[in-house]
């Protein structure tokens, strides 16, 4: 029986050949009456093993380095401009990295399956009418999630590669496809951010009397007062930088066919990157770039800011993005703040492109790698009081699906994670899950979660839901947190000394060199573990008396100072030193 390659949910059954499934998010969206009629097979994940991750770190920071300086001669030739790579970095260098990374992850996945089984046959999607360039630079990571346009993405890798031969028939998509414009909605849309709106607007006033060399002080995770002040402080009074909304142009295929790319690299993967690079390219960078550059001329925003300080706005948003590009490149200092876990210990926080781009990094820690990078404290904690009182709940953390632009298998990772996550809930002894909180992602749907999940969810009984109290009242409730992963709330937990555990399948494999003893450290401590039953033993071992094992001397000892490294707690006058900071470092 010979195997056929799935990459997309099949429409009939193959009653003569074996199905592999690109992966098992394609075998859940195939209908179930077609695997009754199938045998098949799933393609295992790639990339999470740790020297595969360090391995191919190190490699894409190379493709990446190649292929920005191609995307900044071409699009300098394109527009008659002469901007430097910074400049085209931080407008494009989170969307050339996700574009990078999620291709590799495609092709090496595409590898690993021919080695594993003896591939006949391909059934690939007839591409040729489908846009998948989206307007803005943001918006690949949400799209990458969507089956179609993933199964887009692979035929395009197989159709440059050596695989092409295997390709049998190409589907063609009957319904109309229109990816532009078809990702969630912004933080701008939602519900949250309508209900601080009008308090916000309150401070457009101020702008009035701005000057041209204020402070542009916007998005630094600060509460929204402590920002405020903190602006204050800076520039004497607050302000408000809201961008306004941009009307982008149309997708125009005539204007990519000029686009002149160099395809005659050596390297397979590096070769099928080049040919596929204009398709993806977004129309903020190409059909739209001269329309953007004149509307951020008219933004009633500092001319010269003595410096920029942010620590979102190199994401999510082009306007911003567009505007401080501009501002560096004539000039102007570019500071960025620690938005999350990661950028002192993951694998890859030596390429993360806002670190790269920025002149210094303010960090929620001590450790350092790099001398731009300044030590401050969390910020996210900042008017937050340490909790001294336990309360009776186990609260589980649940991370969010993400989006697959890593190396790595993303969703792979997840759903491992997903599927041990459901063995704990189930496992525990009665009197903790009748205690137990689950709490599902602020974004949760169940289109952004996994199965495992959803199927928990409909025969649960006793583990009370949450999905709507804010974190940090929510944990107050805790006796105990799991989270299911790093992340920033781990850092949070421990800074406030809330009592939390962490489940880590995979170890400290993404954790780079200089840190992995910090992180083996806790798991020596048993606050970070590799394995579910292990994790369980110990919650049902210290359940009765959590203050007894979480305030031990040594456990405290490493606690304390793995915080200082990666998260210090804000000082009372935190504003105040922060505002020094700023003014000294300018």
């Amino acid at each position: 029986m010979s195997n056929k390659l799935v990459i997309y949910p099949p429409e009939q059954a193959y009653k003569n050949e074996n199905l592999v499934f690109y992966n098992s998010l394609i075998k859940q969206k195939t209908n179930s009456k077609i695997l009754n009629l199938s045998n098949f097979n799933i393609a295992k994940c790639y990339g999470l093993e740790e020297t595969i991750i360090k391995d191919d770190v190190e490699y894409l920071e190379k493709v990446y380095n190649k292929f920005i300086k191609i995307l900044t001669n071409e699009l300098n030739i394109f527009h008659s401009e002469n901007k430097t790579e910074r400049y085209w970095s931080i407008i494009l260098g989170k969307w050339l990295g996700q574009l990078i990374n999620t291709s590799y992850n495609r092709y090496q996945t595409l590898e690993k399956i021919f080695k594993e089984f003896d591939i006949k046959d391909i059934e690939a999607i007839d591409y040729s009418k489908i846009i998948v360039a989206d307007e803005c630079t943001d918006c690949f990571e949400n799209l990458v999630n969507d089956v179609l346009f993933d199964a887009i993405l692979v035929s395009k890798i197989v159709n440059f590669s050596k695989y092409k031969i295997k390709i049998s028939k190409n589907l063609k998509i009957s319904k109309k496809i229109f990816f532009i414009n078809q990702n969630p909605k912004s933080n701008e849309e939602s519900i949250k951010f309508k209900a601080k709106k009008k308090i916000k607007n309150l401070f457009k006033l101020f702008n009035l009397f701005k000057k041209s060399d204020d402070a542009f002080i916007n998005d630094t995770y600060l509460p929204f007062l402590e920002e405020k002040k903190l602006q204050m402080k800076v520039n004497k009074l607050p302000r408000n930088w809201d961008p306004p909304n941009f009307n982008y142009s149309k997708y125009d295929q005539e204007k990519r066919d000029l686009l002149k790319f160099d395809l005659s690299l050596d390297n397979e993967f590096e070769s099928i990157l080049l040919k596929i690079i204009k398709d993806y390219l977004p129309i903020a960078a190409l059909e739209s770039y001269k329309k953007l550059i004149l509307f951020i001329e008219q933004l009633p925003w500092p001319t010269n800011p003595k410096f920029i300080l942010t620590a979102n706005n190199f994401s999510g948003n082009d306007i911003y993005k567009f505007w401080i590009a501009d501002k560096v490149e004539k000039g102007s200092p570019y500071f960025v703040i620690q938005h999350g876990i990661g950028y002192l210990e993951s694998m890859d926080k030596k390429t993360k492109i806002e670190f790269k781009t920025a002149d210094k990094f303010f960090s929620w820690g001590n450790f350092s790698y790099d001398k731009k990078i300044i030590p401050l404290f969390n910020l996210t904690l900042c008017g937050k009081k340490k909790i001294n009182k336990t309360g009776d709940k186990l609260i589980f953390l649940q991370k969010s699906r993400g989006n697959k632009v890593f190396a790595w298998d993303r969703f792979g990772a997840g759903e491992f994670l997903a599927k041990n996550m459901v063995y704990l809930l189930e496992n525990l002894s009665m009197k903790i899950k009748k205690n137990t909180i689950l709490r599902l992602h602020p974004n949760w749907t169940e289109k952004t979660t996994y199965i495992e999940i959803i199927d928990f969810l409909k025969k649960n009984s006793l583990v009370e839901i949450d999905l709507n109290t804010k974190y940090l009242k929510l944990i107050k409730k805790a006796k105990l947190i799991i989270c299911d992963d790093l992340t920033s709330g781990f850092l949070q937990n421990l800074s406030l000394n809330c009592p939390t555990i962490c489940y880590l399948p995979f170890g400290p494999n993404t954790i780079h060199d200089e840190n992995k003893k910090d992180y083996i450290e806790l798991m020596n401590k048993k606050i970070i573990f590799k394995d579910v039953k292990e994790m369980i033993n110990h919650i049902e071992l210290i359940w009765d008396d959590i203050d007894k094992w979480w305030n031990e001397k040594n456990l405290k000892s490493v606690r304390d100072e793995f915080c200082s490294k990666y998260s210090i707690y804000p000082p009372k006058d935190a504003v105040k030193k922060f505002s020094k900071l700023l003014i000294k470092n300018t």
